[in-house]
C-alpha cells in the first residue's frame, strides 16, 4: 500500500482536522499531499497494512531479521514536538523516512501527530494538550499494535520523541503502565529514544516512577543530548529555571544501566550550519537533517552491537560522544 502511515490525535471539525485533541484517526496519506480526514482507513485495515509494510521487502519477499533468522520486521512510531503544524509534521515524518531508509533501515515508519499547534508563543498549552494526547497513544497506538501482531510473526516497536514528543511518550508510558494487561511483557516496546528532549532531567534518575513506567515496558532507553540546544534553554525558563532538560543536559549521572546518554555537543558544534535548513531552529532539529545521526539511530534500533562498541560512537572522560566519520 502507498503512502505514508499517520495516527493523527486531532479533532475533526467540518471535514478537517484543528488544533484540538480527539479520538485517533488511521491515515493512510498519499505521496505528496498533506493528512486530511477523507485519508482514514479502520483501525483493523491500518494495522494490517502497517505490519504487512514492515515484514514485506519491497519486492514482495519477508523481511528475515539477520541476527536470528527469523521471519519478522520493526515499526518506529515518530511522536513530533510542539509548535508544529501539520505541513510540518508531515515533512518531518518523509524526511525521517528517507533518512533511516539511507542508513539501512528496511523496515516501517509510523508518524503519531498531535496537536501542538503552530506557535511557539503556545508551549505551555502545547504541553496541556500532550497530556491529553498521551490517553490517545495509549489506547489507540500502544495497545492496538500489541493487538494485532501475529505470535509467529513478530515485530519490533520502537518508539522515537522529539522535543516534546518525548514529554507525550513519557505520560503515555505512565498511562500505559495502569491501563495495559501486563502479560509476559506482551507490549513491551523495544527501543525508546529522544532527540532534543523537552523531559525533565530528574524525571529520569533511577529512583523516579517515570523512567520506572518506561522501562518496565521497554528494553532501553537511548537519550541523545546537545548542549548547544539553546531552545531547551528556553523550555527551562518557562519552567521557572528548576528544570534542567535531558534533550541538553543528558541523563542524570544515576540513570538505570538499561538507559544511555549520547553527548552530540561536540559532533554538533563542528556541524556547519546549512544556509536553508530544512527544519529550524537548527540546534533543537540537526538530527533529522544529518547522516551520522541517522546511522547511529539505525544502529541503535538494529540491535546487533552493543550500545558502547557501535562504531559511530566513542566513550571519552566516561562519557559516550557521537564520532564524527
Amino acid at each position: 500500500m502507498p503512502g505514508d502511515f499517520v495516527i493523527s490525535a486531532r479533532a475533526i471539525r467540518n471535514q478537517a482536522f484543528t488544533d484540538d485533541v480527539g479520538s485517533a484517526s488511521y491515515l493512510v496519506v498519499p505521496d505528496g499531499q498533506l493528512p486530511a480526514p477523507a485519508q482514514k482507513i479502520k483501525a483493523k485495515d491500518w494495522f494490517a497494512a502497517v505490519l504487512a509494510a514492515a515484514t514485506t521487502a519491497p519486492d514482495g519477499s519477508p523481511i528475515v531479521d539477520p541476527h536470528t533468522g527469523k521471519i519478522g520486521g520493526s515499526v518506529v512510531v515518530f511522536v513530533h514536538g510542539y509548535a508544529v503544524d501539520l505541513e510540518t509534521a508531515m515533512r518531518r515524518h518523509r524526511v525521517l523516512k528517507a533518512g533511516l531508509a539511507v542508513a539501512g533501515y528496511k523496515g516501517t515508519v509510523v508518524s503519531f501527530d498531535w496537536p501542538s499547534g503552530d506557535q511557539v508563543a503556545a508551549y505551555l498549552p502545547d504541553r496541556a494538550k500532550a497530556v491529553d494526547t498521551a490517553h490517545v497513544m495509549v489506547d489507540d497506538c500502544l495497545a492496538d499494535f500489541v493487538d494485532f501482531q501475529q505470535p509467529d510473526c513478530p515485530v519490533q516497536l520502537h518508539v522515537l520523541g522529539h522535543s516534546t514528543g518525548a514529554f507525550v511518550i513519557v505520560e503515555a508510558f505512565r498511562t500505559a503502565h495502569y491501563k495495559l494487561p501486563v502479560d509476559g511483557h506482551a507490549w513491551t516496546a523495544n527501543q525508546i529514544v529522544f532527540i532534543a528532549g523537552d523531559v525533565a532531567q530528574d524525571m529520569m534518575a533511577a529512583d523516579n516512577r517515570e523512567i520506572a513506567y518506561l522501562l518496565s515496558h521497554s528494553k532501553r532507553i537511548t537519550n541523545y543530548s546537545n548542549g548547544n540546544d539553546w531552545v531547551l534553554q528556553i523550555s527551562s525558563a518557562k519552567r521557572a529555571f528548576i528544570a534542567p532538560r535531558i534533550g541538553r543536559v543528558g541523563l542524570p549521572v544515576d540513570a538505570p544501566s538499561t538507559s544511555v546518554n549520547v553527548d552530540c555537543s561536540d559532533y554538533f558544534a563542528a556541524l556547519p550550519e546549512p544556509a536553508n535548513p530544512v527544519f529550524t531552529p537548527w540546534a533543537h532539529s540537526w538530527h533529522m537533517q544529518d547522516p551520522g545521526w541517522y546511522k547511529d539511530f539505525f544502529l541503535t534500533i538494529d540491535g546487533g552491537l552493543d550500545r558502547a562498541v557501535l562504531p559511530t560512537r566513542e566513550l571519552r572522560n566516561g562519557r559516550l560522544v557521537l564520532r564524527r566519520g
